[in-house]
């Protein structure tokens, strides 16, 4: 999942962008390797993060590659 600060209009361009860098990784390794990126509006999760289980596991497994 990959958290942005942008407007749900806008979070499609990034998506688009997202899905190519995954397909690229998965080809340059013989699709050995499965990605689903997720791009989400990050007021949106952090509204919902007590409330739908996947998020809340997004929040204690998920590795912040904030710079």
């Amino acid at each position: 999942m990959i958290l942005i600060d942008k407007k749900d209009r806008e979070l499609e361009n990034y998506y688009d962008k997202v899905i190519e860098i995954a397909y690229n990784i998965e080809s340059n390794n013989d699709f050995k390797i499965h990605l689903s990126p997720l791009v989400k509006n990050i007021d949106k999760f952090n509204y919902w993060l007590d409330t739908i289980p996947f998020y809340m596991n997004v929040e204690k497994e998920g590795v912040s590659l904030n710079g």
